[in-house]
C-alpha cells in the first residue's frame, strides 16, 4: 500500500536517510523553472540493517547474498533498495523530484553492489526537458557513488509535467486511469 502524501500544511515527518528533514515548502515543478544541468547532491545515506530486514521481509527475498553472505562479503543491498533519485531530489522538493509529474520512462544500470551498513553518495541533475506529443517532459539523471567515489548506479528518469497539461487533456488522463482500475 502507498504512503499517504502529506498534506502541505504539515511538517514533514525525519526520515532515516541524507541531511536533516525533508523540506517544509512544497516547489512546484513547471517547465519554466526547471533548470537543464541544475544539479542536486550530494546527500550521504546508509541502508542500515533493519531497513534492509524489512526490505528483504516484504518481498520475500531469502537468497543468501541479501540474507547472510555475498561473495563481496556481507549483505548486499538489493539493487532498488540503493536507488538514490528519490532520495536525493526529496531533499529539495516537498515531495520529490516528480511531484505533479506522471514517470514514463526509466533507464537503470547497477555496476556493483552496496553492503549492509556501507555509506552512500548519491546526486541528481536535470538532463534535459522537451516537448513530446505536444506535452511538456523532463529526464532526470541520478547516480550513486561509494565513499571512494566509485560508481554503484546510474540512472536516468523521465517524467511528464501533469500540472502543465491543459483542462482537456488533464480530463482524458484522468479518465484513462478510472477506466484503468
Amino acid at each position: 500500500m502507498d504512503k499517504p502524501i502529506r498534506p502541505r500544511s504539515q511538517k514533514p515527518r525525519p526520515e532515516t536517510y541524507g541531511p536533516g528533514e525533508l523540506p517544509v515548502e512544497y516547489i512546484v515543478r513547471t517547465y519554466d523553472n526547471i533548470v537543464v544541468g541544475e544539479e542536486f547532491g550530494p546527500i550521504e545515506f546508509t541502508i542500515t540493517q533493519q531497513t534492509h530486514d524489512k526490505h528483504t521481509e516484504m518481498l520475500g527475498l531469502d537468497h543468501p547474498w541479501f540474507t547472510k553472505q555475498s561473495p563481496w562479503g556481507g549483505q548486499i543491498v538489493w539493487p532498488f533498495e540503493h536507488w538514490s533519485g528519490p532520495r536525493t531530489v526529496s531533499r529539495y522538493y516537498g515531495r520529490g523530484g516528480g511531484n505533479d509529474s506522471v514517470l514514463t520512462g526509466i533507464e537503470w544500470e547497477f555496476y556493483k553492489p552496496f553492503k549492509v551498513g556501507e555509506k552512500q553518495y548519491g546526486w541528481a541533475r536535470v538532463h534535459s526537458k522537451y516537448f513530446k506529443r505536444g506535452k511538456p517532459y523532463y529526464k532526470t539523471e541520478y547516480w550513486s557513488e561509494d565513499k571512494d567515489g566509485e560508481l554503484h548506479y546510474h540512472g536516468f528518469d523521465e517524467m511528464m509535467l501533469m500540472r502543465e497539461l491543459s483542462p482537456e487533456q488533464r480530463k482524458l488522463r484522468q479518465d484513462a486511469d478510472k477506466a484503468a482500475k
